[in-house]
This record gives structure tokens, sequence and C-alpha cells, in this order.
């Protein structure tokens, strides 16, 4: 794995001035999970898309049939946050679309991820952990961090245990794609339900920030995960 340095960022080393700073990119880029989605344009936040969005299309979505193979990378393919962020890379297709959430965060944040992780004093904050005081001000018309918080760990728990009895994912899982499925899960056959229930916990799981990134699109599709597996 690269290591995370200035260069992950910015121009460094090229004119050897004060421009060395400027971030490298700020151009748009498009939805790797549902190329036919664009993501909102998040200003200097469009740099921090590049890594942190899902990278792989759903297998579940794209399967025919009733069931589908476990894989090892089976997943939204690690740092989904953005993915949450907008709403998108869930697995839909086995859920009952209804109520499904539209309010997206992105388009209401001038820089997207940065808005938050870098310009939270003074725009050189590169700690990116953001200050409380700026995210409860983003997500305001949802409830305070806690309560959010609270209420999705609730939801996880729950699917997390449901899917632990249908044998897919350990007890102690540490939401890792790959490490936390059951040992001999990658290349068994599951019902799509499973399989897109499990997709869904992980994508949640990787996100890591406990449905602050989209409140309403986490808890609609772990809510409708458990549904559809009570079925």
């Amino acid at each position: 794995m690269t290591t995370i340095n200035c260069r992950a960022c910015h121009k460094i080393h090229t004119n050897f001035e004060s421009t060395d700073w400027v971030l490298s990119t700020v151009s748009k880029v498009p939805c790797y999970v549902k190329p036919t989605d664009t993501i909102a344009n998040m200003g200097k936040g469009n740099l921090c898309v590049n890594c942190h969005q899902a990278l792989s299309i759903n297998p579940v979505d794209t399967a025919t049939g009733d069931s589908i193979k476990v894989t090892n990378r089976f997943g939204s393919h690690y740092g989904p946050q953005v993915s949450v962020l907008i709403g998108r890379g869930g697995c839909e297709s086995i859920l009952d679309t209804g109520g499904r959430p539209t309010t997206i965060p992105a388009a209401v944040l001038t820089n997207g991820c940065i808005q938050c992780h870098v310009n939270v004093l003074d725009g050189k904050n590169h700690t990116f952990k953001p200050s409380k005081a700026v995210v409860t001000a983003a997500i305001l018309s949802i409830g305070n961090i806690d309560t959010v918080k609270a209420a999705v760990n609730t939801l996880m728990l729950e699917l997390r245990d449901t899917l632990v009895v249908r044998k897919i994912l350990k007890k102690d899982s540490s939401a890792v794609i790959g490490v936390s499925l059951v040992p001999g899960a990658a290349g068994r056959s599951e019902s799509k339900k499973v399989a897109g229930a499990c997709c869904n916990y992980l994508m949640a799981a990787e996100d890591e920030s406990r449905g602050i990134h989209n409140f309403l699109y986490v808890k609609w599709l772990l809510e409708k995960s458990l549904a559809a597996l009570k079925e």
C-alpha cells in the first residue's frame, strides 16, 4: 500500500515554489460502481473522490439468477466514503426500494470532504479529523452526531448478527472485505438476498462514519437489508 504523504494531494517538487502546494487535481471524477451516475461537483473535494469511493461494481446487482458466488473481494472494494456520501453503491436489487432517500449531503457541501475534514479552523488542518461543531452543522437536519451514530450502530449490530447466523460473516467481524467472511464462504454460492445484505453491511462498516456521511441512506440500506433477510 502506498504511504499517504504530501504528494497524494499536492504538486510537490514540481516548480519548487508556492505553486507546488496547489492541489494536483480538482476535476470531477466518475462514479466507478455505477458509471451511468454522476458525482456532484464537490470543488476541491473532487480530489478525494479519486480514492475514497468504492472501486468495484457490486457483483450482486449485476448477477443473473437467484444466487451468486462469494469471493475474497466480495463487497464494495474499500474506501466507499464518497459512495455513501452520494447515496450510491449499495446493493439495492435485493431491497424494497420504497422510501429510498433522495437527499444527498454532498449537494450542499461546496467542497465535499474538505468542508469537514480540512477547512475546519483555518483551511490548513492536515490531521483530517473533522471538528464536531462543523460536522454537526453539516448534518443539522437529521439530528446530532451521537444520536446518528447510536442508531446506525444498533442497526449494524443487528444486521451483523443476522449474517453470522446465516454463516457468511464471523461473529468477531472486523468488517474487512474478505477477512470478515467465515472460513469457506469464499467460493460458495449464496442467495442474492444474503449476499447483498452482506455487501451492504460491509459498505456501511468500511465507510467508518457510522452514518455521519449520509445517515438517511445508510439507515435505509441497513433497515431494508434486515427486512429482506426476514422475508
